[in-house]
């Protein structure tokens, strides 16, 4: 973090690059509030699927995001990832793993 702090190492500026474009292309597949799963935020939800999204960037299908998004939200493992427990690191490891499992195929 210490090398990264300044926010003008290549890494970061390609990180600032590429989140910005995940993250129009999730709104532009999936609507405005993509992780309000069950009424406020899912930070859960949110945290796992734009990591996955953001170090995958390169080899998504956009075209089948929404698809893809819809049946992992609707996954009881995934609803339970982002219910209970966390922040384990167990969950959240699993979480992401279920994730990786929907959004990539």
């Amino acid at each position: 973090m210490k090398e990264h702090s300044s926010g003008a190492s290549e890494k970061a500026t390609g990180f600032f690059r590429i989140f910005g474009e995940v993250t129009e292309s999730v709104v532009q597949s999936l609507g405005e509030k993509p992780f309000h799963l069950r009424m406020p935020l899912n930070v859960s939800a949110l945290d796992s699927v734009m990591s996955v999204l953001v170090e995958h960037h390169r080899a998504l299908d956009y075209s089948k995001l929404k698809e893809r998004y819809s049946n992992l939200v609707n996954d009881s493992d995934f609803k339970e990832y982002t219910r209970i427990n966390t922040t384990d690191t167990g969950v959240v490891k699993n979480r992401i793993k279920r994730v990786k499992e929907y959004i990539l195929g």
